[in-house]
């Protein structure tokens, strides 16, 4: 993105890759350059590539106020261009100079990522339909459920109830009154 005072033009011919129909004016030297090295680096011209009105595509106008031309552009990579939303000019813009400011817009998509190492895996359950395999399952499953009760233990639970038993108590004996 920048101050490249390059006219860049209107007409596309054997530059449809670099650049839209949608530009303003005469292509000049600057433009030429310009278009040469889009080309040779898979960008995009931003501003040529939506139609807007001429006062929404010009970004720079003369002290005179007559003459007005689309100098500065934004370019993007071909690869992202289809992020490229819009390009126009913001004229109200207070920046203190004779050029307007340039705005793009611009969406992403990005794709979710794969949990790679954690993810969980399936087992296949139907083999727990034959006898044989079903009862070595039940030899490992009380194995491993034992061990864990003699060498760990059964976590005390730190809560206290809801309702203590001394309560309950003195509420079933109103009750009977």
């Amino acid at each position: 993105m920048g101050d490249f005072n390059a006219k860049v033009g209107d007409s596309n011919e054997d530059v449809e890759h670099v650049m839209g129909k949608h530009g303003l004016g005469v292509r000049n030297e600057n433009g030429e350059l310009l278009v040469e090295l889009c080309g040779s680096h898979n960008l995009m011209i931003g501003g040529t590539l939506f139609p807007h009105k001429e006062c929404h595509k010009v970004t720079w106008k003369s002290p005179n106020r007559r003459d007005q031309n689309q100098i500065d552009h934004i370019c993007i990579s071909r690869k992202w261009s289809k992020a490229l939303m819009d390009v126009r000019n913001k004229r109200g813009a207070d920046v203190g100079s004779d050029h307007h400011l340039i705005i793009g817009k611009l969406r992403f998509y990005f794709k979710r990522l794969k949990k790679s190492a954690n993810t969980r895996r399936k087992f296949c359950l139907t083999k727990l339909k034959s006898a044989e395999v079903r009862s070595r399952w039940r030899q490992i499953k009380e194995g491993i459920v034992n061990t864990c009760n003699t060498e760990l233990g059964i976590k005390k639970d730190k809560r206290e109830d809801y309702i203590r038993e001394s309560t309950v108590g003195t509420l079933l004996t109103k009750g009977k009154k």
